[in-house]
């Protein structure tokens, strides 16, 4: 969710809430929202690193790019060694900013990458496969995960939210002017 925007907290469109369960876990913990990533080139993979090393990304480049083979003390690492089953899934293809060398390095120990998962041309938005293919395909790699393994970490990175913002109509269901309020390069 790391390029999800806090002007989409409480934001509906024809009635519905946008992130009703967000919302929903904001209202139950903590939410801050003068958040701001200290991120570089990277962007989501610099998010990624400082999520799970609590380091601040290069000042130039990315560390998945730049700095892949350094060792770090990782949140997957830690709960490796305590026992946990760690994974992380994206849909993206497991070379994208070097992730399939990084993540290994992180302490994740199970990866399912785009390349996991049974997709055509048309099911691809922005940078890899859509975010409802995903979820439905990852829904039975999670459950065999939850019944193989206890106690379990995982990340599950998304794409449909991350930029650029060029959607087909069937992936925005929402009125284009009132998106276009917030996305001038929609599609």
């Amino acid at each position: 969710m790391e390029s999800v925007q806090s002007f989409l907290m409480d934001l509906s469109f024809n009635g519905e809430e946008v992130l009703p369960t967000v919302n929903k876990l904001s209202k139950e913990g903590m939410y801050f929202n003068n958040f701001y990533p200290q991120i570089s080139t990277g962007t989501s993979s610099d998010t990624e690193f400082t999520i799970l090393t609590s380091l601040l990304p290069a000042a130039s480049g990315t560390v998945f790019v730049s700095y892949y083979n350094r060792v770090y003390n990782t949140v997957p690492k830690y709960l490796s060694e305590k026992g946990y089953y760690t994974f992380s899934m994206h849909g993206t293809h497991a070379s994208m900013l070097n992730r399939s060398k990084v993540h290994p390095k992180l302490g994740y120990k199970g990866m399912y990458f785009e390349e996991t998962y049974e997709y055509t041309e048309d099911d691809v938005i922005n940078l890899g496969i859509n975010d409802s293919l995903f979820f439905k395909e990852s829904i039975p790699i999670l459950e065999g995960i939850e019944r193989e393994n206890s106690p379990y970490m995982g990340t599950v990175i998304t794409l449909s939210n991350h930029s650029p913002f060029i959607f087909k109509d069937k992936y925005a269901p929402y009125d284009k002017l009132i998106y276009s309020k917030y996305f001038d390069d929609y599609e």
